[in-house]
């Protein structure tokens, strides 16, 4: 297997495992309310899976991480346009970490899962449409 073959078999992995959390998320989102942190919990690994897809096709290093804002900055040289328009997602990071134990942080509200599944969403499309590209 050649170096760009194995690059793009992990790219596609990533994406893999992003669409299983994609769909988990949007699946829990139907169950009602009482699910509503667990979708918010997937959208965020879905976020997190899709954008280490396009840093491994752009071929950048990144750490073993849940922080969208670091991966996000990685991929700032390469993808300008696009990590300016998702503005800040610090925010949704917490959706993987903090907000899965108890502590100080106030459980997310349905405005806020329905915002981070929009994010998922957009981010699904447009790392799907620049490794297609």
């Amino acid at each position: 297997m050649t170096r760009d073959e194995r690059i793009g078999k992990l790219v596609s992995e990533w994406q893999e495992k992003g669409e299983k959390d994609y769909r988990t998320s949007l699946y829990l989102l139907k169950g009602g309310e009482s699910f509503f942190e667990n979708a918010g919990f997937h959208a965020q690994q879905a976020c997190e899976k899709f954008l280490k897809a396009l840093l491994t096709a752009h071929q950048i290093e990144f750490p073993k991480t849940h922080d969208l804002e670091r991966l996000l900055q990685l991929l700032r040289p390469v993808e300008p346009n696009f990590v300016s328009s998702l503005g800040d997602l610090d925010w949704l990071t917490t959706f993987g970490v903090e907000q899965r134990y108890p502590g100080p942080l106030p459980a997310p509200t349905e405005t806020e899962i329905l915002q981070a599944v929009e994010i998922m969403k957009n981010i699904r499309e447009r790392v799907t449409n620049i490794i297609s590209a």
